[in-house]
């Protein structure tokens, strides 16, 4: 076998993970559930099992932790959000960076990888006023391929399309806004 057949049947091998059935699964008090793949990248899964048992509870709907595809060029979003297919992309906000730059390079990031809803994790970030702005500045007239962004906070999680934000309409958000101010 040429190592070009040989390079051509390990792509086409690993590409077939994404084919390959969930084997393990969570299920959530709400009756959702969270599926693991097998082929799930091991040094993110910590960190995507996390949000995904959040994301199940607070948007009620399942959630898949996708296989990762060892392949040049090939887009791996982590999560699959109601269904494999619908691809979202996790990025988690570190200390010391700036909630604005995070913003735009994680829903840019995420654009990129062919993800069609950016999942944020802010749970570090205490002050939020502004937030509606920068997802504004973010998404409008750019990053094209996100519907959606998906922000996690502790154990709150809400949901804002891109619709609304180009609409400026941010009443998705008031509830991070009001558990932060105590409402």
């Amino acid at each position: 076998m040429t190592k070009e057949v040989r390079q051509t049947v390990r792509a086409n091998t690993e590409v077939m993970k994404e084919y390959l059935p969930y084997n393990r699964e969570i299920e959530m008090a709400n009756g959702k559930k969270v599926f693991i793949s097998d082929f799930a990248d091991l040094k993110d899964l910590p960190e995507n099992l996390a949000a995904a048992k959040k994301m199940a509870l607070g948007l009620e709907k399942d959630i898949y932790i996708r296989p990762h595809v060892n392949v040049d060029g090939y887009k791996n979003p982590e999560l699959g959000i109601g269904s494999p297919s619908k691809k979202g992309d996790l990025k988690t906000l570190l200390e010391g960076c700036r909630l604005d730059t995070f913003l735009l390079n994680g829903i840019k990031s995420a654009s990129r990888q062919g993800a069609r809803c950016v999942v944020c994790d802010i749970s570090i970030q205490d002050n939020l006023i502004g937030l509606s702005g920068r997802l504004f500045g973010s998404l409008n007239g750019r990053n094209k391929a996100i519907k959606e962004v998906v922000l996690i906070k502790g154990n709150m999680v809400v949901r804002i399309t891109r619709k609304q934000i180009e609409k400026q309409d941010f009443a998705a958000l008031q509830p991070l806004i009001d558990a932060k101010s105590g409402k």
